[in-house]
């Protein structure tokens, strides 16, 4: 098991005055073009990582109108702290005055971070100003600068300074970094705080600045955090939140913040299609372990982040990048004695679980080169590159899988957008909610990407934010800048309830003029024989009847996601859909082998339904004049976890037998999506006039939307689902229930 490098933990223990913090270096300069929804995104971002204030890095002159005012309007919004870390190496010094009016002008607004009673205030170098003591007396600040080039006892001797920070966040030359640093700067300071510097990764190449090395990354990012959570120093600062040009930001990446690619005259952009994301992914679970190092802190989902460099070490050529770099006074070295052609993996477990790496076809079963103690918590480990290919990382216990990740391809081919250079950059990928990856997922997440805006309809906020969190990761590892989160919207909905839908169409009428698709997919399948809270069997109630409350406009079209276990309905009365059987209770568990028929019988009858509601519905479109509304239903196909049970009421022996076929029969989420995003999406559509249809995938859809064959092919329906009179009486059925619903909401105030 590798050993991290050797930590003094020292008996320091001293009662603070406020809590400790975590900083993000944000570069000011990036955000020129930052809207309100761009900051108000970071923001969120930020403190869903557990990261409590943003370090403002401002070079004098860089500061353009309307940046701050957008940055801590924001955060006031958002109870977000921020301030500011003067620059004093970018453009030189900054003007005295300029600085007391800007710290006067911010420091009292409530997103201004103070400590001890102080508005805080750090720098990046400036070791030779005189302004510091009368900047510090005329604003009371407490000042914590960046004076690495001094060293620790130099910069420790100015009485003016309160706390230091350290910029020595990369090891020297080939090998890992340790707290040798860290351990002479808290000597120096004594009972003063200490902000340690944390960061993932770092390589540079722009000339224009006279910047072009790497330092060793690889597993700093995971090496990192243990030792901030041994050392215990006052306060973190992360670096970086957005320094695209020295390859360590963590924040999303922006199309619009890449100006320093132009001044740096970098040869290519080696942050675009590079996102990094994922290292924030495990940041909560840290950050929380650094706060609170005694206590156990929760894993409320088990995930996986991976990341790499695309090329191995002796691809292509350097570029005339160095490893380490003289202007920083250090031993230079060849790039390929710096960096390690390793995929690196953390994951976050609640008990020791099995690791698996795929490059190409080579599939090869990883191991954790470190564990955490008493098994929950991050584990770390890596696997040599080895060959070319697609990279998947897979975590799982035993025949379960719990989480994966789908990477870019290593290969030892360089782009020609790259000039044919090595990119030092690393891509970093992470997991979701394993459970989350269903058809309906992969639809939301390929909308998205064609700027679609997109309403999720769902009973649970909570539920909402993890799907859209899963859409954003998703796009994030698939290259795309994710700058659009107001793309998605929350609309509450309780799909058992015909009052709750109601109340949505309302919603959805009062903030939109407009209705272009509408994808009803719920489904219940196997459940128990309970009623929804309008008195009508839960199956149907989720997967028909409320479909027909959907808000039309002009010119829509309506996908409906049925099944072929629609021509599985059986009933004594084959002209009927026993609508007297709709209200009345049964079993709360499934327990014998005809409680499991019944309840398929009744999956079924749901599904038949739906055919049923979707050929109606076209058909009364048609006949009031709305012949460019269409409405079709289809068979998504088996999707290992596309539908909704109730695991509570099914008996062990039923997973037992149905769980491995599932396995066998079921088709990816990916592939699940194509005929719901063919119908909603295609030109095909109305050119064919393809009206109340059933449609099952085919070899036109994935071409259509993945670049391979796959198609949405017109299917046969059961007979009874093309029985007019049957469906005639499913819409009278359906339309007095919503009547009575609306009754008892008129009576009860909701609505007029």
């Amino acid at each position: 098991m590798r050993l991290l490098a050797p930590l003094t933990v020292l008996s320091w223990y001293i009662a603070k005055t406020q809590a400790k913090a975590v900083f993000a270096h944000f570069m000011l300069g990036n955000s020129a073009e930052y809207s309100d929804n761009d900051w108000r995104n970071d923001i969120k971002l930020a403190q869903n990582a557990h990261i409590d204030a943003f370090a403002l890095n401002m070079a004098h002159n860089e500061i353009f109108a309307g940046t701050l005012h957008k940055a801590f309007d924001n955060a006031d919004k958002l109870d977000f702290k921020l301030f500011f870390s003067f620059d004093y190496a970018g453009n030189g010094s900054w003007p005295k005055q300029d600085t007391i009016n800007l710290m006067n002008e911010y420091m009292n607004r409530s997103s201004y971070y103070h400590y001890d009673g102080k508005p805080f205030l750090s720098t990046f170098e400036g070791t030779t100003s005189p302004d510091w003591p009368e900047i510090k007396n005329v604003t009371n600040a407490f000042f914590v600068p960046d004076f690495s080039s001094i060293g620790p006892v130099a910069a420790a001797n100015k009485s003016y300074v309160d706390g230091l920070f350290s910029w020595a966040a990369w090891p020297n030359g080939p090998t890992n970094l340790n707290t040798s640093a860290d351990d002479a700067y808290r000597h120096a300071l004594g009972d003063r705080p200490y902000m340690m510097p944390v960061s993932p990764w770092f390589y540079t190449n722009m000339p224009g600045f006279d910047k072009n090395w790497v330092w060793r990354g690889d597993d700093l990012w995971y090496d990192r955090w243990q030792q901030v959570i041994s050392f215990q120093p006052e306060f973190v600062q992360i670096i970086s939140w957005n320094d695209y040009g020295e390859s360590h930001y963590i924040g999303p990446l922006h199309k619009n913040a890449y100006k320093a690619f132009d001044r740096g005259e970098a040869p290519f952009n080696y942050a675009l299609g590079m996102p990094h994301d994922g290292w924030r992914t495990f940041l909560p679970y840290a950050i929380d372990q650094y706060k609170n190092p005694n206590s156990s802190i929760p894993i409320d989902e088990e995930n996986v982040v991976s990341w790499y460099r695309l090329h191995p070490a002796s691809a292509c050529t350097t570029g005339g990048t160095t490893g380490n770099s003289r202007t920083q006074g250090q031993e230079e070295y060849k790039p390929s004695e710096i960096v390690a052609d390793r995929i690196m993996y953390s994951a976050l477990l609640n008990s020791t679980a099995d690791v698996t790496v795929e490059i190409g076809k080579n599939k090869v079963n990883g191991a954790w080169d470190d564990v955490p103690e008493g098994g929950k918590g991050i584990y770390h480990g890596s696997v040599p590159f080895g060959q070319d290919g697609d990279v998947k990382v897979t975590i799982s216990r035993g025949d379960k899988e719990i989480a994966s990740i789908s990477g870019k391809a290593i290969t030892s081919k360089c782009s020609d957008k790259d000039k044919g250079f090595q990119s030092y950059n690393a891509w970093v990928g992470t997991s979701g909610a394993h459970g989350l990856n269903w058809a309906g997922k992969e639809t939301a997440l390929q909308l998205f990407r064609r700027n679609a805006k997109v309403y999720i309809a769902s009973r649970s906020r909570s539920k909402y934010d993890d799907l859209t969190n899963e859409v954003f990761r998703s796009a994030i590892n698939q290259d795309h800048d994710v700058e659009r989160q107001e793309q998605f919207q929350f609309l509450e909905l309780d799909l058992s309830s015909i009052e709750s839908c109601v109340l949505a169409a309302q919603e959805f009428k009062l903030k939109e003029r407009r209705l272009d698709v509408v994808i009803a997919n719920a489904a219940l399948s196997v459940a128990p024989c309970t009623l929804s809270r309008d008195g009508i069997e839960i199956q149907f109630a989720t997967n028909d009847i409320i479909q027909s409350t959907s808000v039309l406009f002009n010119e829509a079209r309506v996908i409906v996601v049925a099944s072929h276990a629609h021509a599985m309905y059986k009933s004594s009365h084959p002209d009927t859909i026993c609508f007297e059987d709709l209200k009345k209770e049964g079993r709360k568990r499934l327990e014998s082998f005809q409680d499991v028929q019944e309840a398929l019988q009744r999956y079924a009858r749901s599904k038949l339904a739906n055919v049923l509601f979707a050929r109606t519905l076209s058909t009364r479109f048609r006949r009031l004049g709305y012949a460019n509304v269409f409405v079709n239903s289809l068979n998504p196909g088996t999707i290992g976890t596309s539908s909704s049970t109730d695991s509570a009421a099914i008996p062990s022996w039923l997973s037992v037998i149905t769980y491995p076929l599932v396995r066998v029969t079921s088709i990816p989420p990916k592939s699940g999506a194509l005929t719901t995003l063919l119908l909603a999406t295609s030109p095909e559509i109305p050119a064919r006039k393809l009206h109340g249809r059933y449609f099952d995938v085919g070899p036109l859809a994935g071409k259509f939307w993945y670049g391979y064959s796959w198609d949405a092919t017109e299917r046969k329906m059961s007979k009874q689902a093309k029985n007019e009179e049957l469906a005639s009486q499913l819409w009278e059925w359906s339309f007095q229930s919503m009547m009575e619903a609306q009754r008892k909401m008129v009576r009860s105030g909701d609505v007029g």
